[in-house]
């Protein structure tokens, strides 16, 4: 059996062993340069140390970098280049051509200045029922003066006040429509339907007719008398003095229209034109007459005998009277009130 012998590398050996190996950093080689060291030792014969040393200097020529090849620096945004005053101007073109035109800047508010929003359409049917309900109450007080001067003033003076401005007599029938639809009935319906049961050879004077609706609701010959004449139907006079002959008419209606300090001269005036025997109907508010039967005893003394009398309605009170062939007395007194209103 062979011993196994240690070789002898003499003294140099000795020192390798006991220095510590001196330790070289680590090159860093790319792939290509290993591959390129390996083909060189695979066919290259060994070369002496100074082309050894050439060789080293070049490969680290080639991993380190030098001051022509310095790393690429990270990738940064591309500069803009300036543009040219033209190319402004059609880029500016281009975007005017595609974006929509702006709205003209609305002017600035003042401090004061608050954003109103519009009615509402629940709010202006409110505005326009307090418009409408402060006209009716202008139209209403407008009435009511208008009707408390033609209680206390004379025929006369009514008839020139409305003859000088017929405005205020269309004001006033205005407001008397519209107290008429608070009203129960109206007491022209129920002329009117008195009338139609009447033979048609009758002839009516209507005294204070107003819009003449008893003329226009019967076919027998109406005279229509008032202050002013609304149309061709009515005659505008002062009651007082109607232009019609003695003893020509059959019928005589008073509706509401005895009003006048002299309503005397109305009712002798209907004395005058009625024949023996015609025919006197009253329709005149209950707060005026205190007492009826002292006001049908002066229409007794003025030649009229009562017929009829008809208190059920609870705002007025229907008269009926015949002319009677006996001579009137003239020491007649005035019974019935003025209409008056309480200031508000």
């Amino acid at each position: 059996m062979n011993s196994f012998e240690v070789p002898d590398w003499g003294e140099d050996a000795a020192v390798r062993e006991t220095k510590p190996k001196e330790t070289k950093p680590k090159e860093v080689k790319s792939k290509e340069t290993k591959s390129k060291e390996s083909k060189t030792k695979e066919s290259t014969p060994k070369k002496d140390n100074n082309q050894q040393k050439n060789q080293n200097k070049k490969r680290k020529s080639t991993d380190e970098p030098t001051p022509a090849q310095s790393p690429t620096p990270a990738p940064t945004t591309p500069t803009k280049k300036k543009e040219s005053k033209k190319q402004r101007a059609a880029k500016k073109k281009k975007v005017d051509a595609i974006a929509p035109p702006e709205e003209p800047a609305s002017p600035p508010k003042e401090e004061d200045e608050e954003d109103v929003p519009a009615p509402s359409h629940q709010e202006g049917s409110k505005a326009k029922d307090l418009i409408d309900k402060m006209k009716d109450s202008l139209a209403g007080g407008k009435f009511r003066i208008l009707n408390e001067q033609l209680y206390t003033t004379t025929g006369g003076t009514a008839f020139n006040m409305f003859s000088k401005d017929p405005s205020l007599f269309h004001a006033y029938h205005s407001g008397f429509a519209s107290q008429v639809e608070r009203w129960p009935s109206n007491p022209v319906d129920y002329f009117i339907s008195y009338i139609k049961l009447c033979p048609k050879n009758k002839v009516i004077a209507d005294f204070g007719c107003g819009e003449a609706k008893l003329s226009a609701s019967v076919p027998h010959k109406v005279h229509s008398f008032d202050l002013v004449a609304v149309n061709d139907r009515v005659t505008a006079c002062n009651m007082a003095q109607v232009p019609l002959k003695n003893s020509t008419v059959d019928i005589a209606i008073f509706s509401l229209s005895l009003m006048g300090t002299d309503y005397i001269k109305f009712l002798s005036e209907a004395h005058r034109v009625l024949k023996i025997g015609g025919e006197l109907k009253i329709a005149e508010v209950k707060s005026r007459i205190e007492n009826v039967s002292n006001f049908v005893e002066e229409l007794r003394k003025m030649g009229f005998n009562p017929t009829h009398k008809d208190e059920t309605n609870t705002m007025f009170v229907l008269l009926d009277f015949i002319k009677s062939d006996r001579r009137p007395n003239n020491n007649v007194n005035y019974v019935l009130k003025p209409c008056r209103y309480k200031k508000r």
